[in-house]
């Protein structure tokens, strides 16, 4: 009897807690494999070391000022990465207390910083939050402890509209942690139309114009945003 008692009571407690889970994954989305998202077919494995992550975008509540991220390699190979715009950019490999480039792309100038110089980069906070992302060991898929798996799903409301949304959150130690939700207009659109980023304390909206991953022969149109050849070195 004894015996009994135990295994119900345990069989009583595993469904309190599978309730639990089930109550708590309702309200963020539902679990699914990265490889079998929509975010999976821009950033995986294979794209990260071997091609170019491209996001074209402008912030929803800005000035509508066109933004671009390209994201960086800190790995081998190694590759620089670009976030800013056309007039106001880090082109680093790098975090923006290590080695890079302030360029004014419009004006074909730049600002070298190195180590513990006074011309640091200043970002804004999507751009913090996108270069975080496209240079974090979290987006490696495997080659670190804690490389990301699994994307949470969920249909939002914004603006009116119901869009297919698909969330990952990252660690940052002074940020404390973002969240990226990405919001696609049905379950296997190529392309998201906006991101929106959160913290604690901030969220912003952007609007997505580009979203893609390809080699870096074939950026086109974006491929000026990573070379400053024939630009002027300001002090």
């Amino acid at each position: 009897m004894k015996m009994l008692k135990r295994v119900a009571a345990g069989l009583a407690a595993t469904v309190l807690v599978l309730g639990m889970l089930t109550a708590c994954g309702s309200e963020k989305g539902t679990p699914q494999s990265w490889a079998g998202s929509n975010l999976g077919k821009v950033i995986n494995a294979d794209t990260v070391k071997n091609s170019r992550i491209l996001l074209d975008y402008t912030v929803v509540e800005g000035a509508g000022t066109q933004k671009y991220a390209i994201g960086l390699h800190v790995g081998y190979p190694e590759k620089v990465g670009f976030i800013g715009s056309k007039d106001h950019g880090w082109l680093s490999g790098a975090s923006y207390n290590n080695k890079g480039k302030t360029v004014n792309h419009n004006q074909k100038t730049y600002i070298e910083y190195n180590y513990n110089g006074t011309t640091r980069y200043q970002p804004t906070f999507d751009e913090d939050a996108l270069w975080w992302m496209f240079s974090s060991d979290n987006l490696k898929f495997g080659s670190t402890y804690n490389s990301l798996q699994v994307v949470m799903t969920n249909e939002e409301k914004y603006k009116g509209k119901m869009y297919h949304t698909e969330s990952f959150a990252l660690r940052n130690g002074g940020a404390g942690e973002y969240t990226y939700t990405f919001y696609y207009e049905s379950k296997d659109a190529d392309k998201p139309a906006y991101l929106r980023i959160e913290t604690l304390s901030k969220s912003c909206m952007l609007k997505v114009n580009e979203f893609k991953a390809v080699a870096e022969s074939e950026l086109g149109e974006y491929a000026f945003l990573l070379k400053t050849e024939g630009y002027q070195k300001l002090t």
